[in-house]
């Protein structure tokens, strides 16, 4: 399925819901009758028009209203967590819906995995309904806690070494409210993340896999070939107190085979991130992807209340912040290395693969460095 191949496109809170050929195409019939093309104001959108349909039983060649007479088909997949919603109680939801939209929806029954079915007498009546579903399915995906996230590992030689030496570094030298060794990143599971996915049942996760396998011209257009050489450096925390900080991470810098810097790496992950916003699996679209290996995080924090009830599972502590005041004054330009990204992964937290990173859904692979790294200093 070629996710890219856009004929409608509706833009909401600046998110943009497409109507893909394949997986939501609308069904034609031997009658052969060929509605006129009409656009409906997205004329400034590239690729935006609204494509011609054909009735689903046979209809005359007469018109009303530029739209041909008969009736008109669309499938759309909704995860069966957000039928409920859609339906509503009583299906009072559902059927405001079709009263207003001038639309029938069929929902498929709950044991079953088959698509929501729109049909209507004009494509404007089933567009208008398939717009309304998908600003439903993106308020309510927005609530979900992520299941899936987009990532570029960053377990790799020299770098995991040089992050068990900081983290060694710290432990030993540096003194400050809250440090402690529960505080640091696994070495196995270094990575940057691209952006978190909510991926609810087998048919988006087979989409997310699409997705990132249509990345490839992305990675073929940004980096020709050529591997993504990055330079991890430097220290930085997401507040703008050293003494409360949650978040602790290391810089990250792409450079070309000459060593001169350039913003390849900055390119390649905001147009996935794009693309995976686009196909609406994204849980959120940020401006800019922010280029970042954690070290140290607060989440990771071992600490647990005492609960009264010991057949209770403990309840987690908030989050209590620690000093990074001496981490930064000793260490803020530590040098990590250098490294080639070998590839962009679809992973699923909380899991650990044979080799000590997360379990992966999907992995689109980059370009391997054809020539000899240049010589990294030590830190």
């Amino acid at each position: 399925m070629d996710i890219l191949n856009c004929r409608i496109c509706f833009w909401i809170d600046g998110r943009c819901y497409r109507k893909l050929s394949s997986t939501a195409s609308i069904a034609r019939s031997e009658s052969n009758v060929q509605p006129e093309r009409k656009t409906y104001g997205y004329e400034d959108e590239p690729g935006c028009a609204l494509p011609k349909a054909a009735a689903l039983r046979s209809g005359s060649n007469e018109s009303i209203s530029g739209q041909a007479k008969g009736f008109f088909r669309i499938s759309l997949h909704v995860p069966q967590k957000f039928l409920p919603v859609i339906c509503g109680g009583k299906h009072a939801t559902r059927l405001k819906m079709e009263q207003e939209t001038s639309t029938t929806i069929r929902i498929p029954p709950a044991d079953s995995t088959d698509d929501i079915e729109i049909t209507g007498t004009t494509e404007g009546s089933i567009e208008s309904a398939c717009l309304r579903i998908r600003s439903i399915m993106s308020r309510l995906r927005q609530r979900e806690c992520f299941t899936h996230f987009i990532c570029l590992p960053f377990n790799i030689q020299p770098l995991a070494n040089y992050v068990d030496e900081f983290k060694e570094t710290v432990l030993k030298t540096c003194s400050g409210r809250g440090l402690e060794a529960s505080l640091f990143q696994s070495r196995q599971k270094l990575h940057l993340t691209v952006g978190m996915l909510v991926l609810l049942d087998n048919k988006e996760c087979s989409e997310a896999k699409k997705v990132l396998d249509s990345c490839g011209d992305i990675v073929k257009e940004i980096l020709g070939g050529q591997s993504l050489f990055v330079r991890v450096s430097g220290l930085e925390f997401m507040n703008d107190d050293a003494t409360e900080v949650d978040v602790l991470y290391a810089k990250v810098t792409t450079f070309d085979s000459n060593s001169r810097p350039n913003d390849k790496l900055q390119q390649l992950v905001d147009q996935v991130a794009r693309r995976f916003a686009q196909s609406g699996l994204l849980l959120e679209q940020p401006h800019s992807v922010k280029l970042h290996i954690t070290l140290m995080n607060t989440k990771f924090r071992e600490v647990r209340f005492a609960t009264e009830n010991t057949a209770e599972p403990p309840v987690r502590s908030p989050r209590i912040s620690f000093d990074a005041s001496n981490i930064l004054k000793r260490n803020r330009d530590f040098n990590f290395g250098r490294v080639t990204v070998p590839s962009i992964n679809i992973v699923v937290p909380h899991t650990c693969n044979k080799e000590g990173f997360y379990e992966s859904l999907a992995t689109l692979p980059l370009p391997k460095h054809n020539y000899t790294m240049p010589a990294t200093t030590a830190p």
